[in-house]
């Protein structure tokens, strides 16, 4: 088993499930630069650890995503050309502010197994 370490990611690996969970609860696990390469890089690693069949995506905090961290994308990046440059590689076309370049395959869908996401509570409830 693989010792997996990451500040935006946390990863275990039980019982032939590898469970990576977005980590950045006070910020409702928006994704930033920082999580996007922490979990390209989890998921490139789960999919090749032995001791991994089936990989579980979950967020901490009671939340699975807010979606993209606009701040951390672009202002943050506004003034850093290489990390910007880096960032959009890895972000999807629909939310770059670049139209020339083409979305790249994610590890999600090149992993030989499908991954399963985990919700804590259902989308709707009776009354909501």
């Amino acid at each position: 088993m693989s010792d997996y370490k990451y500040d935006c990611v946390k990863v275990r690996v039980r019982d032939g499930i590898g469970w990576a969970a977005l980590n950045r609860p006070e910020k409702r696990n928006a994704m930033s630069p920082a999580l996007h390469y922490e979990m390209d890089d989890a998921l490139a690693r789960l999919e090749v650890d032995d001791a991994v069949k089936v990989v579980v995506v979950t967020g901490e905090g009671g939340n699975f995503s807010a979606g993209q961290d606009l701040k951390k994308f672009f202002r943050e990046l506004e003034t850093n050309p290489a990390e910007r440059k880096k960032a959009a590689a890895i972000t999807p076309a629909s939310a770059s502010r670049s139209t020339a370049r083409k979305p790249r395959a994610s590890a999600w869908s090149t992993m030989p197994f499908p991954p399963a996401s985990s919700r804590r509570r259902p989308l709707s409830s009776p009354g909501s």
